[in-house]
């Protein structure tokens, strides 16, 4: 029988620090109004999703502080979208977790009102 991971809470202010970097592409039209989550995968540890406040403006870099309860074990994530205001598509060009590069290169929220990215 596989063992799941135990969920631990994350939130803006106490606990363990991980630090994100998000990269939104600069090619024209790459920024979003569209409400943005994230949630950590780790092989001991996994977190709800979270709400990111940022702008994801085309060409940006943006730097998120999260906390979680206890620290993570792994690097996996999972990025979601969710359609809001009247420029929802979005291109992501990187997302560094905790020093960790991932280059995405990737549209999201071109084909339907929901859309996610994992790694």
């Amino acid at each position: 029988m596989a063992a799941f991971s135990e969920k631990i809470s994350i939130s803006y202010d106490d606990g363990y620090k991980n630090t994100f970097i998000i990269e939104t592409d600069s090619e024209a039209d790459s920024d979003t109004d569209a409400n943005i989550s994230i949630a950590l995968y780790g092989n001991k540890y996994r977190t709800d999703a979270i709400a990111l406040q940022g702008n994801f403006e085309a060409g940006d870099k943006e730097t998120f502080y999260l906390f979680t309860e206890k620290p993570m074990d792994g690097k996996g994530y999972g990025l979601s979208w969710e359609k809001d205001e009247w420029k929802p598509a979005w291109k992501i060009k990187s997302v560094t977790i905790n020093g960790t590069y991932y280059k995405i290169d990737e549209w999201m929220g071109l084909k339907g009102s929901h859309d996610s990215i994992t790694r």
